[in-house]
């Protein structure tokens, strides 16, 4: 869906490319995760052990809150920086990708239009095992058990996308997005007319 935005014009700050930034080797969270969480946690190339580091947040909460605290202020420093460099560039919007926006109030200031891309949970559970071959069937159901709802995504929304069915058949998705492109350019005619009269 941000993919699709993109090609009509928007511009994308991918939020899951920026994390994967942070934690690659130099990267700027590698450090404090070192101080915080030990070397173990670092491969032998400098780099987060992401398998390892799942596995620990995933069996602790204070573990995830630790690793948000260190994680979250860079990735979103970073994400308004290229947000800020798009916004001098002719485009429809700019598109933050956002894995984990359930609980993070800060990003709800921030957004015009939060878009929910949902699917039916056997799809995901398919789609994680096709891009994550190294997962069992049973690991994948547990990192989605706790992850946010569909009625708790459902409720930050503004538009929810339905993305079950079109791995093989994109006509449907490309209906939904040519709807919500028509729906930005709604919300952005509103917004000038709005500062217009202010």
């Amino acid at each position: 869906v941000a993919k699709g935005l993109q090609v009509r014009g928007a511009a994308l700050v991918d939020l899951d490319a920026i994390s994967r930034r942070i934690t690659a080797a130099g990267g700027l969270a590698i450090e404090p995760l070192r101080h915080a969480f030990g070397s173990h946690m670092i491969d032998e190339n400098g780099a987060l052990n992401r398998m390892a580091m799942r596995e620990l947040v995933f069996k602790n909460a204070d573990n995830k809150r630790q690793l948000e605290i260190i994680t979250h202020p860079i990735i979103y420093a970073q994400a308004l920086k290229e947000a800020h460099t798009a916004t001098q560039l002719d485009v429809l919007c700019i598109v933050y990708d956002i894995p984990l926006l359930f609980g993070n109030p800060k990003w709800l200031d921030v957004l015009d239009c939060v878009v929910y891309v949902s699917c039916a949970s056997e799809t995901r559970i398919e789609r994680v095992l096709k891009r994550n071959p190294e997962y069992t069937y049973d690991t994948v159901k547990s990192i989605i058990a706790v992850q946010p709802t569909h009625q708790e995504l459902a409720s930050i929304s503004d538009v929810e996308i339905e993305n079950s069915a079109n791995d093989t058949k994109r006509l449907q998705l490309n209906e939904q997005l040519n709807i919500l492109k028509e729906y930005i350019n709604n919300l952005i005619v509103a917004k000038q007319i709005l500062i217009n009269n202010l």
